[in-house]
C-alpha cells in the first residue's frame, strides 16, 4: 500500500512538472489541474494588484451550449467611494469551466464599477443581453467568492427561499443539490443573489433567465492544484448535468407499431447499425437537428438509454415548451382534462413546463408532475 501511494504521489509530481491534466471525460475521473495551469488562467486578473490589465471593461468567450457564466468579481470593483476586494480565481474557474463543459464566459477584464451593486444599464449588463438574445441562454450562473470562514464549499442563491430568481423553474436547484450530491452545501444562507442591485436579480427579472448566484468558499479560490481541481470538477459536473436534464429538447416516439430502431449512422441499408430498439412512446433528448424534426424523411440525432444514435424524424414528435401567462398568480394543474377535476399542484405565473400532448386542453410536465391545462395559459416557446 505504502509502495501504491508513493507511486501515486510521483506521478503526480510529474504531471506538475511537465503541466499535463487529465483528458478524460468527467465520467472516467477527475481533471488535475496544476499549479501553472491555474496560475495562468488567473494572470490577467492578477495584474496591477488585481485592477487587470486589460483596457476592455469585460471579455467574453463564446460557447457551444445554452448556459451562461459570468464572474463580475475577477479584479477589483469600486463601491461606495472605495475599492472592493476581488473574488480571486473565479475568473480562473470560469475561464476552466469554460474548456471543460461549453458554457458562454464573461467576466469583467478591469476595474470599473460594480456589476453586483448597481440598477444602471452597464455595458456588462448590455452584453449578457445581447449574449442571451442571440444564443437563447436557457440558464446563467453568476460565480463569486467567499471568504473561509463560512462553513460551505458553495452557497447557492436562488434569490429567496421562494427561488424567485429560478423564475418558477425549481426543479433545476433540485438538480443542482442532487449533482452535487453529499457535497457540502448551503442555499440562500450567506448571499440569496434576491437584492434589486444583484447580476442574479438583474439576469432573471429583466432577462427572464433563471439564474443561480455561486458563492465559492476561498479554500478552493487558489492555485493549490488539489483544491481547485476539486472545485473545477464538481462544477462541471454540475454545469454538464444541467446542460443535459434542462436545456437539451425532449421527443416523444411516433408513427411506429412498436419499437423504432436506434442506429449508429444515418442509413437504413443494412441493419448492422442497429445499436438499440425504442418503445412507442418512450422520451429521447434531441441532440442535432433539431430543425429536421417535423420535416419529411431526415435524420435527428437522439439520445436514449445512455446510448446516441440517429433516427429518421418520421418517428420523432417534439416535445414543445410553454410558459405559464394569462393568470394572477398561479394556475392548477388537474388530474383529468375535466376542469373540475382534482388539483396535483400550483404552476407559478412565468414558470416553464413540458407540452406532452397538445390541444384546448394541454397535457403538461412540471416537476415530474404530469397534468392538464387549458392552452389559454400557455405561450408556447418551442
Amino acid at each position: 500500500m505504502v509502495k501504491i501511494k508513493k507511486m501515486i504521489i510521483t506521478m503526480l509530481t510529474i504531471m506538475n512538472i511537465f503541466n499535463l491534466t487529465t483528458n478524460k471525460s468527467y465520467a472516467d475521473t477527475n481533471n488535475l489541474y496544476t499549479t501553472d495551469y491555474i496560475k495562468n488562467q488567473e494572470t490577467q486578473f492578477i495584474s496591477n494588484s488585481y485592477f487587470g490589465n486589460s483596457e476592455k471593461d469585460y471579455e467574453y468567450k463564446k460557447g457551444s451550449i445554452p448556459i451562461l457564466i459570468s464572474a463580475p468579481h475577477t479584479v477589483k470593483q469600486w463601491r461606495n467611494e472605495s475599492h472592493k476586494s476581488a473574488d480571486i480565481y473565479t475568473g480562473a474557474l470560469a475561464k476552466t469551466l469554460h474548456k471543460a463543459t461549453g458554457a458562454h464566459i464573461i467576466y469583467k477584464a478591469s476595474t470599473n464599477g460594480d456589476e453586483n451593486y448597481t440598477t444602471k444599464e452597464t455595458e456588462y449588463r448590455k452584453k449578457i443581453k445581447d449574449i442571451v438574445a442571440k444564443n437563447d441562454i436557457k440558464v446563467i450562473i453568476d460565480l463569486h467568492g467567499m471568504t473561509s470562514d463560512k462553513d460551505s464549499d458553495i452557497d447557492i442563491g436562488t434569490g429567496n427561499s421562494s427561488n424567485i430568481n429560478l423564475l418558477g423553474q425549481d426543479y433545476i436547484l433540485s438538480l443542482v443539490k442532487s449533482s452535487l450530491g453529499n457535497n457540502n452545501y448551503t442555499v440562500n444562507k450567506y448571499f440569496t443573489g434576491g437584492k434589486v442591485y444583484t447580476m442574479s436579480s438583474y439576469c432573471a427579472s429583466k432577462l427572464g433567465v433563471p439564474t443561480l448566484q455561486l458563492e465559492i468558499n476561498k479554500k478552493y479560490r487558489t492555485s493549490d492544484s488539489e483544491s481547485f481541481s476539486y472545485m473545477a470538477n464538481k462544477l462541471t459536473k454540475m454545469i454538464n448535468d444541467t446542460y443535459n436534464k434542462v436545456c437539451i429538447p425532449k421527443g416523444q416516439v411516433v408513427n411506429v407499431k412498436k419499437s423504432l430502431n436506434l442506429r449508429s449512422s444515418m442509413s437504413t441499408a443494412s441493419r448492422a447499425n442497429i445499436i438499440d430498439k425504442i418503445n412507442l412512446g418512450s422520451t429521447v433528448s434531441i441532440l442535432d437537428n433539431i430543425g429536421n424534426v417535423g420535416k419529411s424523411n431526415q435524420w435527428v440525432r437522439i439520445k436514449y438509454n445512455n446510448k446516441v444514435g440517429y433516427v429518421k424524424n418520421n418517428y420523432i414528435r417534439l416535445y414543445n415548451v410553454g410558459k405559464i401567462v394569462n393568470v394572477n398568480k398561479n394556475i392548477r394543474l388537474r388530474k383529468s382534462v375535466d376542469s373540475k377535476s382534482s388539483t396535483v399542484l400550483r404552476i407559478p405565473k412565468g414558470a416553464y413546463v413540458t407540452i406532452l400532448n397538445d390541444g384546448k386542453t394541454c397535457k403538461v410536465k412540471y416537476n415530474n408532475k404530469q397534468g392538464y391545462i387549458s392552452k389559454k395559459y400557455l405561450d408556447v416557446i418551442y
